[in-house]
């Protein structure tokens, strides 16, 4: 798990740092390269929480992946949220981790758009925790607000399989 999560990590910095390039934000690509790589952090803090416990000879067994995955996907928002406040980093990266899955767009938040399409990108290639989930990239609300195509869609794919983020 440890490894899928680092491989979706580096594919989402990569992927937010491309979409800001390609986007003409080029101000914004270093940002956006640390906010894709830190967006999931909870799922570290989490992971090796769990390791922890285990090394430690507090819980015998290691938890079965159906729960581990649970447990990632309803808390890691809020405990990376909580993490990277305690390492004092600014806001917008906090909020990133603890927001990149709600609902509600922010439609002027370049960089929170920027992750969420990386995110989007790296699990429709199946780089991440759970395999492949299909999504069409390009009719999403984060793919309209950069007015991104199906061609650079495709290309960011290419970047991403060129990158050796499968590797």
């Amino acid at each position: 798990m440890m490894q899928n999560l680092w491989r979706h990590s580096v594919g989402c910095a990569v992927s937010a740092q491309w979409i800001a390039n390609r986007s003409g934000l080029t101000a914004k690509a270093q940002e956006a390269f640390t906010a894709g790589l830190l967006h999931d952090i909870g799922k570290l803090l989490i992971l090796t929480a769990t390791n922890e416990i285990k090394r430690t000879g507090t819980i015998k067994q290691n938890p079965s992946g159906d729960l581990l995955s649970e447990v990632m996907d309803n808390y890691h928002t809020v405990y990376g949220y909580a993490l990277l406040r305690t390492w004092n980093l600014p806001d917008h990266y906090c909020s990133i981790a603890r927001d990149h899955h709600k609902a509600d767009l922010k439609k002027n938040d370049d960089l929170m758009m920027m992750v969420r399409l990386a995110n989007k990108t790296t699990n429709n290639m199946g780089i991440g925790l759970k395999g492949v989930e299909p999504c069409v990239l390009v009719v999403t609300p984060e793919a309209d607000y950069f007015e991104l195509s199906e061609v650079d869609m495709a290309e960011l794919e290419i970047k991403l399989e060129s990158a050796k983020v499968f590797s």
